[in-house]
């Protein structure tokens, strides 16, 4: 009788025991939903960019389980940096995977920082996305972009996969990066640049389907400061698209 009672005191000390640690992840944060995965524009060949919606009500950080197209596991990431936002959406690109690779992402709430705290009572919706075949090759596309500063330096791009790309050359090519900006952008091969430095800078430059249209536009934006006749052109190109 003894032996009985001490075994259903010991039993019933567990179970008080226990109690606090099942209460503790009693409230778990929401499960993300509206979870999808796509190649990044202007980089579809290594980079896929993983966007969800965040449904916890307090300040939670994620795991990310990636699996290949098999459903193997590949890389994970828990307790990742913090979404400061409540309910919100909320988007991360990962990137280095190569031409032609599927990935698929699934995704999880979490109380704490790393592996403490509490997660999502189930993880998300699985999705999937592959990057593009082949990276661009030079002069692939169609998208052209013009940057300055309006003190002498300026860049160009063309014929690029994107504009993003596109203006992301042209910003490289301006070589001011604190003061150069994106002036014109779009889907033709053809620009040009004129300036003068007849008592101060004045600057004028185009993007557009003809190089004779382009350095026309360019040299009356130009003139329109500078004093008459003092606009000289400083470089027109129209580059075909290489097919």
């Amino acid at each position: 009788m003894i032996r009985r009672s001490l075994t259903a005191i010991l039993i019933a000390s567990s179970a008080l025991a226990a109690s606090p640690a099942a209460a503790a992840c009693g409230d778990r944060p929401g499960t993300p939903n509206n979870v999808k995965l796509e190649p990044v524009a202007g980089r579809e060949f290594d980079t896929l960019r993983l966007t969800w919606n965040n449904t916890a009500s307090e300040r939670v950080w994620w795991d990310i389980e990636i699996s290949d197209k098999a459903g193997k596991v590949v890389q994970s990431v828990t307790g990742g940096e913090p979404v400061t936002a409540a309910r919100g959406v909320t988007s991360r690109d990962f990137s280095s995977y190569g031409v032609n690779t599927t990935r698929c992402f699934r995704v999880r709430a979490r109380t704490a920082a790393g592996t403490q705290g509490c997660v999502s009572q189930i993880w998300s919706a699985r999705v999937c996305a592959t990057t593009a075949s082949s990276q661009p090759a030079p002069n692939a596309g169609r998208w052209s972009a013009l940057a300055a500063d309006g003190k002498g330096s300026w860049g160009f791009a063309v014929n690029q996969p994107s504009e993003r790309t596109a203006k992301r050359l042209a910003l490289q090519g301006c070589g001011a990066p604190l003061r150069c900006r994106i002036a014109v952008a779009g889907p033709v091969g053809c620009y040009a640049y004129f300036e003068s430095k007849a008592g101060g800078y004045w600057y004028g430059l185009a993007l557009h389907s003809s190089r004779n249209t382009a350095e026309q536009v360019a040299r009356l934006g130009c003139s329109k400061g500078a004093p008459a006749g003092t606009c000289k052109l400083v470089k027109s190109n129209c580059e075909r698209r290489a097919d």
